[in-house]
């Protein structure tokens, strides 16, 4: 009696382990889109992808930062809203990963997340795609490295000292062609697409030449505000990071 309770038991919890795992793990089609139909490869998730950041902008001796993601009315927030909720699938970014010298495993574990990066350097999530968690996760990173900003004593091989320094860009945009105003052909609409265009810089140091960094863009077309006809910049690219021979990146301020 206790062996079949026993055996019932074991099934009982690997049928309820198949449902969990296959429930939490991304489809890999793009059945929930919210209404919205999207190129395949990709799909929406609104959750947690909002960013309540619409500007900032400061500069000092050791951080930087400069934010605007400040529409003109309704219309373009939700243009932009839309577009930060917009994620790359798992496989999507796997696929493209082949073949790369980018490390495959570092995705492997990650069944439960909606990915945007497609690599971790030093703690930082290299963007494959800039989404709303793309946003929120370096501006979260800024806002702690600036709290941990220090000094140290100077090094014989840096003339002017190891100093951490950070640098960060996010700016975004949405462009609304005046002659989708003068008809609502479809024809139009496609000719005239929405555009929204986000840019994301970020570079960090700790020294000469302790750093790395990068710049991304992406620009996503709207034929409507139920249809997405093209999305571009998504995907893997080369990181920069400092070397004696090469300290500093061609678009930062920072120098020592």
């Amino acid at each position: 009696m206790n062996r079949r309770f026993l055996v019932h038991s074991q099934l009982v919890f690997f049928f309820a382990l198949i449902v969990l795992t296959t429930s939490c793990q991304p489809s890999p089609r793009p059945a929930l889109t919210h209404g919205i139909k999207l190129p395949t490869g990709w799909f929406i998730s609104h959750y947690n992808a909002q960013v309540d950041l619409l500007s900032a902008n400061e500069k000092g001796k050791n951080y930087s930062i400069k934010f605007d993601r400040i529409t003109n009315n309704k219309e373009e927030s939700y243009f932009l809203s839309l577009a930060e909720a917009i994620f790359p699938m798992k496989n999507k970014i796997l696929a493209e990963i082949r073949g790369s010298s980018v490390p495959k495993q570092k995705l492997d574990n990650w069944y439960f997340e909606r990915l945007w990066w497609f690599d971790i350097y030093q703690g930082g999530f290299i963007p494959y795609a800039i989404t709303g968690d793309a946003v929120n996760f370096y501006t979260q990173r800024y806002i702690n490295f600036k709290k941990n900003l220090k000094e140290t004593p100077s090094d014989l091989l840096w003339k002017k000292g190891n100093k951490d320094k950070v640098e960060f860009t996010y700016e975004a945009q949405v462009i609304i062609p005046q002659k989708r105003t003068d008809a609502n052909l479809r024809e139009v609409s496609e000719s005239y697409p929405i555009r929204v265009i986000m840019s994301l810089k970020w570079y960090e140091f700790c020294g000469q030449p302790c750093g790395w960094g990068f710049e991304k863009k992406r620009e996503i077309l709207f034929s409507s505000k139920t249809e997405v006809i093209e999305i571009k910049g998504d995907g893997i690219f080369k990181k920069w990071v400092s070397t004696p021979e090469s300290p500093y990146a061609p678009h930062q301020w920072i120098t020592f």
